[in-house]
């Protein structure tokens, strides 16, 4: 699917509001989903994998419809789902809806199959990172900061003109 776009939501109503657009219109022109991330949850003394929402109040959605005919396509639907805020745009242009081809593929990239960011490991060596394995093997210069005590690094991501910063599972197995 060629184009991205993100609608904001009432915190809480991203599962709601996704299963409304795959009733509602056709699956093969618009894919809604959710991106997770892996987290390591703690309770008891015992620590577990779990999936956490990146961006709690946002669903993205897929299509191969042009971006400049999304907004007016769904417009109806929109204003039928009480859940939905908005479209997020670029700037000043309510119509430039869809997620910039770079931003999209580094997205990409990091997700798996069911779009969730799963853990990355990786190892400390004369100062610098490296990262051996996962999603974020070649993106340590996006690394802004890393605890392991709680298996976390902390990257800047580009997305609709804002960088944010999003923590990321990741293993450090050595420092050297």
């Amino acid at each position: 699917m060629k184009n991205w776009f993100i609608l904001h939501v009432i915190d809480g109503t991203e599962t709601k509001v996704a299963g409304i657009i795959k009733n509602k219109l056709n699956a093969s022109e618009y894919v809604p989903f959710l991106p997770s991330k892996e987290i390591i949850f703690r309770r008891a003394g015992i620590s577990k994998i779990e999936k956490k929402l990146i961006f709690p109040g946002y669903v993205f959605v897929k299509t191969n419809r042009e971006a400049d005919r999304i907004l007016d396509e769904l417009r109806w639907l929109l204003f039928s789902i009480k859940q939905v805020n908005s479209v997020l745009h670029y700037g000043g242009d309510k119509k430039d809806v869809a997620i910039r081809d770079d931003e999209v593929s580094v997205l990409e990239r990091l997700f798996d199959k069911d779009h969730c960011i799963t853990g990355s490991t990786g190892v400390i060596e004369n100062g610098g990172l490296r990262i051996l394995s996962g999603p974020l093997a070649g993106l340590e210069e996006s690394v802004r900061k890393i605890n392991r005590n709680r298996h976390e690094a902390v990257i800047e991501l580009a997305l609709m003109d804002k960088t944010m910063r999003i923590s990321l599972l990741l293993n450090i197995t050595s420092k050297t």
